[in-house]
C-alpha cells in the first residue's frame, strides 16, 4: 500500500478537483469562441458581443473558482501534511533500539525532510494532476472526434511527439536524486560529527583535516548537483522547443485543412482553441512519468524504516537474565557464550580490561545491540542510562532525574554522586 494515500485522499480529491474543474470550463470557452468567429463572419453583431461576454463570464468565474478552491485545497493540503509528518516522527520513534543506535544524523534528516516531501507531493501534486490531465486529454480527443474525427488523430499525433523528453530524462532524474540524498546525508553527518568533535579537533590541530574532508565532499556535491541541473535543464530546453514547433506546426496543419475543405472553417477553429489546453494535458501526463519514478525512489528510503519495532532477545520477566549470549563485530567476538544473573535490587559493578566487552554488553542490555545467539530478559523500565558522551545541551542531573523519574529521583542523586556522575 502507497506511504500517506489513506491520510492524505482526501486533500489529493481536492487538488484534483481544483485542476480538472477549469479543464472543463476550457471546453464551454472553445465552443463561445467557435460561436463568435462565426457570427463574426456572418455580420451578427450582438450575438458576438454576447458570445464574447460569455467567455469573459465563464473566465471570470473559472479565476473565482480557482482562487477560493486553491486556499481551502492548500490548508488540507498543509493540515493532511502535518498528520503524516506526525506519523512519519512516530515511524522513526517506533524503530528498534538496534537500528536507532546505528542511524546517522543525515540518514534521518534526509529521510525526514527530502523523502517526505518528494512523497507527501506525490499524493498532493503528482497524482492528482497524472488524473486530471488523463481525463482532461480523453475528453478533448472524444470531443473533438465528433468535430471531425481527422483533426482529433492529427492533434493526437502531434501530441505523442511530447513523450520523448520525460522518458530519455526519467532514468537520470531518479539517479540523481539517490545520488544527492546520498551526499547530502554524508554532509550532514561530517558537520555533526565535527560539532560534536570539536574540542578533539581543535586538541590535536585537526581543522585543516576536518576542512579538507568537507572540500571533497563539496566537490562531490557540486558534481552531482550540477548532472541534476544539466538533466532538468535539457529536459525543459527540449519541452520548450518541441511545444512551439506543436504549436505552429498545428496552426499551418489545422490551415490547410480548412483551405482544401478537409476540415469545416468551426471544427479549425474549435481545434486551434482547444490543441494548447489538450497538448498541455498530454505533455502533464509525460512529465509525471520522472516525477513519479524520483517519489518512488524516495517512498522506498522511507519503507527501510519498520513500522513496528523488535522484540527478538528481549523478553519479559523479574530479574535481568542474560543467557548464552554471543556477539561480533566484522568477524570479532567480543562476547561468547556470555551467561549471568542481575538482581535489580542491588548494585552490580562490571569491570573488565579495555576491550573486554564492558559497553558491548551495556548496549546488548539497552537494546542498542542485537545479540547473535542467545537470550536477554529483562524488566520493563528496570535499565537508566547515562551515556559516556557529554550531553548536547546543559542541565543538571537532579533536573533530569525529576523530569524521567520523579518518585526516585533523590535516590538516583546518591547512586550518581557514589559513582561520581
Amino acid at each position: 500500500k502507497p506511504l500517506f494515500s489513506k491520510e492524505l485522499r482526501y486533500a489529493s480529491l481536492l487538488v484534483w478537483l481544483l485542476q480538472i474543474i477549469p479543464s472543463l470550463g476550457n471546453l464551454f470557452i472553445a465552443q463561445r469562441i467557435v460561436a463568435v468567429v462565426t457570427f463574426a463572419a456572418e455580420g451578427k453583431v450582438q450575438q458576438v458581443w454576447a458570445s464574447g461576454f460569455a467567455v469573459l463570464g465563464i473566465a471570470l468565474a473559472l479565476k473565482i473558482y480557482q482562487e477560493c478552491m486553491g486556499i481551502y485545497s492548500g490548508n488540507k493540503s498543509a493540515e493532511a501534511k502535518q498528520g503524516c509528518r506526525q506519523k512519519m516522527y512516530k515511524r522513526l520513534l517506533q524503530q528498534p533500539l538496534d537500528k536507532l543506535y546505528v542511524l546517522r544524523q543525515g540518514a534521518a534528516v534526509e529521510r525526514l525532510t527530502s523523502d517526505f516531501e518528494s512523497v507527501t507531493q506525490l499524493h498532493l501534486t503528482i497524482r492528482p494532476a497524472l488524473a486530471a490531465s488523463l481525463l482532461t486529454a480523453i475528453g478533448y480527443f472524444a470531443y473533438l472526434s465528433v468535430q471531425n474525427l481527422w483533426i482529433a488523430l492529427i492533434l493526437l499525433g502531434i501530441a505523442s511527439l511530447q513523450f520523448f523528453p520525460p522518458i530519455l530524462v526519467k532514468k537520470f532524474m531518479q539517479e540523481n536524486y539517490e545520488e544527492c540524498r546520498e551526499i547530502e546525508e554524508r554532509i550532514t553527518n561530517q558537520i555533526v560529527e565535527g560539532y560534536r568533535g570539536f574540542l578533539l579537533i581543535r586538541l590535536y590541530d585537526l581543522k585543516n583535516w576536518w576542512l579538507n574532508q568537507m572540500r571533497k565532499l563539496h566537490k562531490q556535491y557540486i558534481k552531482i548537483g550540477g548532472r541534476s541541473i544539466y538533466t532538468f535543464s535539457a529536459e525543459t530546453m527540449m519541452e520548450t522547443l518541441l511545444s512551439q514547433i506543436l504549436q505552429y506546426g498545428t496552426y499551418g496543419i489545422l490551415g490547410v485543412l480548412v483551405l482544401y475543405r478537409a476540415a469545416s472553417m468551426e471544427s479549425g477553429v474549435l481545434a486551434v482553441a482547444l490543441c494548447s489546453s489538450f497538448y498541455a494535458a498530454v505533455q502533464g501526463i509525460y512529465s509525471m512519468i520522472p516525477q513519479i519514478s524520483v517519489a518512488r525512489a524516495a517512498e522506498k528510503r522511507i519503507l527501510q524504516w519498520d513500522a513496528e519495532p523488535s522484540t527478538e532477545n528481549r523478553q519479559q520477566g523479574n530479574e535481568i537474565e542474560i543467557q548464552h549470549v554471543t556477539y561480533a563485530v566484522q568477524g570479532h567476538t567480543v562476547l561468547r557464550n556470555a551467561s549471568a544473573h542481575i538482581n535489580s535490587a542491588g548494585i552490580t559493578w562490571i569491570k573488565g580490561e579495555n576491550g573486554a566487552g564492558k559497553s558491548t554488553l551495556i548496549r546488548l542490555l539497552l537494546g542498542f545491540l542485537k545479540a547473535d545467539k542467545g537470550r536477554i530478559q529483562i524488566l520493563d523500565d528496570s535499565i537508566f542510562y547515562v551515556p559516556q558522551e557529554d550531553l548536547s545541551f546543559t542541565l543538571q542531573a537532579e533536573s533530569l532525574y525529576q523530569m524521567l523519574i520523579p518518585e526516585r529521583a533523590k535516590e538516583a542523586l546518591q547512586l550518581a554522586k557514589q559513582f561520581g556522575l
